[in-house]
């Protein structure tokens, strides 16, 4: 039987089956939350959303859908597997609409999509078991360009943000994996995690591992990883989804460039900031911005832009708090994802004074600063701890010390 192809009016879920709005494609896509969802008073987007029942255009958007919704549609890779699956199955072009319809409840955070596209598979059985090593070799396809492979574990469209081959999964103790993400309870030692593939080297996975490491010696909350190698002998890294609970129950997960309906790579840690006090933040939050910018900054992680920076949604309490640090790794460039206060690589006698006039306190920051250059004079112990090679080590080290003498004019 043919795939349905996606209709022209979605319902934007809850994790429970609640409807929390419309989406109508009629040119532009017309988003509106419905009545009930209003009474909850759960307000998913409080910065550029209106919680009201007015239809709203956000044609300036990523994707032309509120952020919220862009959030949880698949980035750079995984609208490369969707053009895959697409192409395979007749299914026409990957617009946003279509995509919101493939994902249905397979997203990352609480929301998801009905009716959904008719793109069944057999990883749709909760029971399915997969190797690391057949994820990469159907990624592999991919990369390659071979549409003729039977994506058979891709159609349910469990694929991460970002421009690297990764995939939502459920690891288990024994080193397989389910997929399908929204199937529940979880078993007996399962954890949600995303799974980032090592396809052709493409990917430095135990230096990002280091990288996860060294920031939590900075202080710094970061999810758990680890490296799985597969039955090829190829290291992928599985980290920790923080938009699972324990329980099962997903999280309402919004970046900061979906709060602000802002391009990820236009923002300022000043819009971080700011958005952290509008949102009602703890304080607690603040320090751990100054944190992440002081570690980013020092360690080399350009790739810190608007869409690696997010909040979390307590449904519970009503409360939004920062979303854990992510994708943290060595990746210098010639221009940051985050600039702060407007300029790429400050200097300590500009950076200090603009970290003291966000509201962190001297003593605050300079126990802040001391726990990222004492995290970063560990990184080859780390790094070593992690299995990076040596010449990697040492390039990340020279990459620090350079930094260190930059910022210091």
């Amino acid at each position: 039987m043919k795939p349905t192809l996606a209709p022209k009016r979605l319902n934007v879920v809850w994790h429970d089956g609640r409807v929390v709005g419309e989406l109508l494609h009629s040119g532009p896509i017309l988003f509106r939350y419905v009545p009930a969802w209003l009474e909850t008073g759960h307000n998913l987007s409080p910065l550029k959303l209106p919680f009201d029942v007015r239809p709203i255009n956000c044609h300036d958007a990523d994707d032309g859908v509120p952020g919220m919704i862009s959030d949880a549609l698949p980035d750079t890779w995984g609208r490369r597997v969707a053009e895959s699956v697409f192409a395979q199955r007749s299914l026409g072009k990957p617009t946003p609409f279509r995509l919101m319809a493939w994902i249905n409840s397979r997203s990352l955070g609480a929301i998801g999509f009905l009716p959904a596209m008719d793109v069944a598979s057999p990883a749709d059985d909760p029971s399915h078991r997969i190797l690391a090593a057949a994820l990469e070799r159907e990624a592999r396809a991919i990369v390659e360009g071979d549409i003729t492979v039977i994506l058979s574990n891709f159609t349910s469209g469990l694929t991460g943000g970002g421009a690297h081959p990764k995939y939502l999964v459920y690891a288990k103790p024994d080193n397989t994996l389910r997929l399908r993400g929204a199937a529940q309870p979880l078993a007996d030692g399962e954890k949600p995690c995303i799974l980032k593939l090592n396809v052709k080297g493409a990917y430095r996975h135990r230096a990002e591992l280091a990288y996860l490491r060294m920031a939590a010696r900075a202080g710094i909350e970061t999810p758990g990883a680890r490296i799985l190698t597969d039955d090829n002998g190829r290291d992928h890294l599985l980290v920790e989804r923080f938009d699972v609970e324990p329980s099962g129950r997903k999280r309402h997960f919004h970046s900061l460039a979906g709060l602000l309906h802002r391009p990820r790579g236009s923002l300022d840690y000043a819009d971080l900031i700011r958005a952290c006090a509008q949102l009602g933040c703890p304080r607690s939050d603040l320090l751990a911005i100054a944190r992440r910018l002081l570690f980013n900054l020092r360690a080399g992680n350009q790739d810190d832009h608007g869409k690696n920076h997010a909040f979390l949604y307590n449904e519970d309490s009503r409360t939004w708090a920062l979303a854990p640090a992510f994708d943290l790794t060595h990746s210098p460039g010639l221009d940051r994802g985050m600039k702060i206060g407007g300029e790429v690589v400050p200097q300590l006698s500009r950076l200090n004074p603009w970290l003291l006039d966000a509201g962190i306190t001297s003593d605050e920051l300079n126990a802040a600063s001391e726990g990222v250059d004492a995290a970063l004079v560990a990184w080859p112990e780390i790094a070593r701890a992690a299995g990076v090679p040596e010449p990697q080590v040492a390039e990340v080290a020279a990459t620090h010390m350079r930094i260190a003498a930059q910022s210091r004019g």
